[in-house]
């Protein structure tokens, strides 16, 4: 069972009193809270030459993913969400934290088109599977809600 509840990503996400930035790092330290201290929330902003590290919470990230590298990538390139219970079964994987044991990322489309990937990883082996429908929703709402990514 999941630790999220999408409806507090959804109000912090809109809290009046904060800008977009703070609304989303609130919202992305609540996720990784809830997923356990050792877990990364981020999202990987679509440019002209690959994605590039947006917002995120977590320890050192990789700031940038070329288009079909990673899981990042593949999923950027195929437009499709991407469930991986055990990264070390990937040859195509990049591993920017060692801790990280299993990974979930699923495109963020506004209008139609990718804007960027939504990716979250765990610590823990097939460690985010209660939470994908959870994390589906959330991005949605980034989809929605962000305009500046």
């Amino acid at each position: 069972m999941s630790n999220l509840d999408v409806s507090v990503v959804k109000s912090l996400l809109t809290a009046s009193k904060g800008d977009v930035r703070a609304n989303v790092l609130n919202a992305f330290s609540y996720i990784r809270e809830s997923l356990g201290v050792h877990s990364w929330v981020g999202l990987y902003r679509k440019e002209d030459d690959g994605l590039h590290l947006s917002y995120f919470s977590g320890s050192v990230a990789c700031l940038f993913i070329a288009f079909g590298k990673g899981v990042v990538g593949e999923s950027y390139e195929k437009g499709e969400e991407i469930y991986v219970p055990d990264v070390s079964t990937l040859k195509n994987y990049i591993a920017c934290d060692a801790r990280s044991k299993s990974e979930y990322v699923v495109p963020v489309v506004k209008n139609g088109e990718i804007k960027a990937i939504f990716d979250i990883d765990s610590n823990l082996l097939d460690g985010l599977k209660d939470d994908v429908p959870a994390l589906r929703e959330i991005s949605l709402l980034l989809g929605e809600l962000l305009s500046d990514f």
